[in-house]
């Protein structure tokens, strides 16, 4: 593990794959913390899951080879056409994008009331994408808006799901292996709210971790309403996981009593 900016970094050097945490608020950004993004380097590709303001400003002069848009929500896409001219101003290709339906008119629209041509072809998200490093697929989620999480298995037979915004109670993930690393999140503290507005809080979250063999879990999207007071019970989620504590010194909880990472 180690920091950079601000940006705290998760390595798996055997697998060459580094996973960074662009953000962890969900919906808003404020002075000090960004909307969440993920950012997975991967051996010769970088890949990006979901497109904050933070994710353009952070990766301002990195390449990035795909992105994935889990949905139509601002604090998840408002970030892709600053990422799409930071390309064109470095002289970078343009990035492959995966998003739902609706992100091809947001993004034209966007370029064309800039009166600037640039030709995006945005292909629809649930398409599967399979090199010899990786296998993508998705999930549908249950959210407000046509919503999707991701499952990544690695050529060395690692698991990954990064799950977006959703009540995750009813969403069937049949795995017969062990699940590496699951990446959702945990917008409330109240479960009725959660449901109201399809999203998950800490019960949820831990009654999916109790139906899947997860070896490590990390959290994220959560609200700012909760910053002053965000103390979710997580302690009980997976034996010797340490409990989150507040939004200002965020701990990623990995199996064991281990950290993945600190976010302060």
């Amino acid at each position: 593990m180690k920091q950079q900016r601000g940006i705290f970094i998760l390595q798996q050097i055997l697998l060459k794959m580094r996973f960074t945490c662009l953000g962890i608020a969900g919906g808003f950004v404020s002075a000090d913390q960004n909307t969440q993004s993920y950012f997975l380097e991967f051996n010769n590709s970088n890949l990006l899951f979901d497109a904050s303001e933070g994710a353009a400003i952070s990766l301002n002069n990195i390449s990035i080879d795909t992105i994935f848009i889990s949905h139509i929500h601002m604090d998840h896409i408002s970030g892709l056409p600053q990422i799409i001219l930071n390309h064109i101003n470095n002289n970078f290709q343009i990035p492959i994008i995966y998003a739902p339906s609706g992100s091809q008119q947001f993004i034209t629209n966007f370029f064309s009331l800039m009166n600037l041509e640039v030709n995006i072809n945005i292909i629809q998200i649930d398409t599967i994408l399979q090199n010899i490093d990786y296998k993508i697929s998705t999930i549908e989620l249950f959210h407000v808006v046509e919503c999707y999480g991701i499952r990544i298995e690695t050529s060395k037979n690692k698991l990954i799901y990064i799950l977006s915004d959703g009540d995750y109670s009813n969403l069937e993930i049949l795995e017969s292996v062990p699940i590496d690393y699951l990446i959702c999140e945990c917008t409330f503290t109240n479960l009725e709210k959660a449901k109201q507005f399809k999203h998950s809080n800490d019960t949820i979250v831990r009654q999916l971790v109790d139906r899947l063999n997860v070896q490590n879990i990390i959290i994220g999207h959560f609200s700012l309403r909760l910053k002053n007071n965000f103390k979710p019970n997580l302690s009980n989620m997976m034996d010797c996981f340490q409990a989150l504590t507040d939004l200002n010194n965020i701990t990623f909880l990995c199996q064991n009593g281990s950290l993945l990472m600190n976010v302060e």
